[in-house]
Formats: C-alpha cells, sequence, structure tokens
C-alpha cells in the first residue's frame, strides 16, 4: 500500500523515527523517502544511521536546533544542522558546505530564538 500511495502523491515523503523506515517503506525506493527527527534523547545521529543504511539521502535539519513539537512542549529541538553536516562529514559524504559560514548561521539562530524567549517570557 505504502508504494501505492508512494506513486500516487508523494516526490518524497518524511519519517520521524528511523524503526519504521524498515516496516512502513520497505516498497518505497530510499529515493523517495526524507528522514527528519528530533533529537530526542540524543539519539537523531543514530537514527540517521539507519536511515544511511537503508540508502536515505535526504534529512530536515534546523540551522541551532531550532524548533521542536507544539504537541509535546519541552520536546527536543530538531536536529541541528551543523551536528548533521559534522556527523555525514565524518561518515564520509562531501557536501560542499562551508563549515565555518554554517557555524555563524547557526549561533545567529540562537541568538534569535534566545531574543524572542526573553520577548515573550
Amino acid at each position: 500500500m505504502a508504494a501505492r500511495y508512494f506513486s500516487l502523491f508523494c516526490p518524497a515523503s518524511s519519517s520521524e523515527d528511523s524503526r519504521e523506515l524498515r516496516v512502513r517503506f520497505s516498497d518505497v525506493p530510499a529515493h523517495s523517502i526524507a528522514c527528519h527527527f528530533h533529537d530526542t534523547g540524543g539519539v537523531a545521529l543514530e537514527n540517521v544511521d539507519v536511515a544511511l543504511d537503508l540508502g536515505v539521502r535526504i534529512f530536515d535539519s534546523a540551522a541551532g536546533g531550532l524548533g521542536g513539537c507544539p504537541y509535546a512542549p519541552g520536546a527536543a529541538g530538531n536536529l541541528r544542522t551543523g551536528l548533521l553536516v559534522q556527523h555525514l562529514t565524518d561518515r564520509g559524504f562531501d557536501l560542499g558546505l562551508d563549515l565555518d559560514r554554517l557555524a555563524v548561521a547557526e549561533d545567529f539562530a540562537r541568538q534569535l530564538q534566545t531574543s524572542a524567549n526573553a520577548i515573550y517570557r
């Protein structure tokens, strides 16, 4: 059923839980799957590794780890882009990114979040 759904509606689909990938998307080509992981329990990179091993190559991330889940107050934020990029680089992927500029962007994003939190408290 997943393969039929994908063929009709989804050029790419996102999953938050890498354990689901083997079961729910076993009939779907890995290049059609995108993963979105929150760093709950510090396991986002483990989930990335599972997805990579399954052939997934599209991952969501957020500068500075901004965001979270509106349905789970206090939940860990999204996987930080810098953390994901460093992990993929360590695994041998050449992403062609300027890591220094990425660090500046992530610092800026964190400053925005800190400022916003101070205003709305």
